[in-house]
């Protein structure tokens, strides 16, 4: 399938805010997490079929500065099993989306790897588990519960396109899920 099939545009208008949005689209297009990157850090989320759940969210990892804002947000990705809604900033106050809506079931020529996230689990609290890194400090919270003994990963799948001399090259690529693995077993 040629890939240029396997995606839409969408406008994005954030009248309502970012986070509605999202939650509006998740509902719509059957997506579960978020993965925002924003000026002041990352921000996971969890969509549980009415609620759009924040790692910034008081009385989750709470940190000043650390919000869905559209005036910081550089990107964000919904995603799940059923495909990805991709978000970026094009201008100031302007986004742009791509959707990609495949299913869980991947094609032939289509590659998945598992990208294993930075951080050893901190501290869980709901569904997110502060991940934390090395003496920078580095720390996010994902949507899932892990401790020291496990890793988090995001599962990728890369969509292979075939120029007019056979030669292969990843066209595009979306998140599909988090992962969780022993650490030592993956």
């Amino acid at each position: 399938m040629d890939n240029t099939q396997r995606w839409q545009e969408i406008v994005v208008e954030f009248t309502d805010g970012p986070r509605a949005w999202l939650a509006a689209r998740a509902k719509q297009y059957g997506l579960t997490f978020l993965l925002a990157h924003v000026e002041t850090g990352v921000i996971w989320g969890k969509y549980d079929g009415t609620t759009l759940a924040l790692s910034s969210d008081q009385g989750v990892f709470q940190r000043d500065g650390l919000e869905l804002d559209a005036q910081i947000l550089h990107d964000a990705r919904l995603f799940g099993l059923a495909g990805e809604l991709f978000v970026w900033q094009v201008a100031p106050d302007k986004f742009a989306a791509r959707l990609i809506a495949d299913g869980a079931v991947k094609q032939p020529d289509d590659i998945e790897e598992v990208q294993w996230l930075w951080g050893a689990g901190a501290e869980t609290r709901g569904d997110f588990t502060q991940m934390q890194e090395g003496q920078q400090g580095l720390r996010h919270a994902p949507p899932m519960g892990a401790d020291a003994k496990t890793r988090l990963g995001l599962r990728v799948r890369h969509y292979v396109e075939y120029d007019s001399a056979g030669r292969a090259r990843i066209a595009l690529s979306r998140l599909v899920n988090l992962e969780i693995a022993e650490r030592g077993k993956a």
